[in-house]
């Protein structure tokens, strides 16, 4: 690998087996088996709900997340981590697709003939189903909001969306 530092050359040309997949939300590698690895650090760097796994069983319920439009950053990733792992199902709308953005701080580009500044994120979170969480994430459970209705009633229609599901009640597609 040392000639990436002397050298420019088309990465494809130069194979490099050194690197894990850029993976998912979960990770770079979208599931270990629990106590697979003897170290439980390298789990987690490759892993990271191998985190959780001492405290796994904890709650053996039921888990929903609510999401609207509004769900943005820590909460949408939160709300991917979940999903993709099984843990939990969304209820609600789409998430408002923000993904992570910027992680630290970079100087606006600057285009020489316009002068045209602007900033381009630099980070991205795989889902484990490929897409980028800048998507956004669906619900498992939609409840699409209606014109006709106040949010009272649709928080009504969200919690027999709910209490559906848990009792295995086949929830239609709105």
């Amino acid at each position: 690998m040392a000639w990436v530092w002397r050298e420019r050359r088309h990465w494809a040309d130069e194979p490099c087996r050194r690197l894990i997949e850029a993976g998912s939300a979960g990770g770079p590698v979208a599931y270990i088996a629990s106590n697979s690895l003897t170290g439980s650090k390298v789990a987690e760097q490759l892993h990271w709900p191998a985190k959780i796994w001492p405290l796994w069983g904890t709650w053996t319920g039921p888990l929903y997340v609510l999401t609207d439009n509004r769900t943005y950053s820590a909460a949408e990733m939160f709300t991917a981590v979940l999903q993709n792992n099984h843990a939990a199902k969304t209820v609600g709308v789409p998430t408002g697709g923000d993904g992570c953005g910027f992680m630290n701080h970079v100087e606006p580009l600057e285009l020489p003939h316009s002068h045209l500044r602007f900033q381009i994120p630099n980070c991205v979170r795989m889902r484990a189903d490929g897409t980028d969480e800048v998507a956004g994430v669906a619900p498992d459970i939609p409840v699409l909001p209606t014109e006709q209705e106040s949010a009272r009633a649709r928080a009504a229609r969200a919690l027999r969306s709910i209490s559906d599901d848990v009792h295995g009640i086949s929830v239609g597609k709105e």
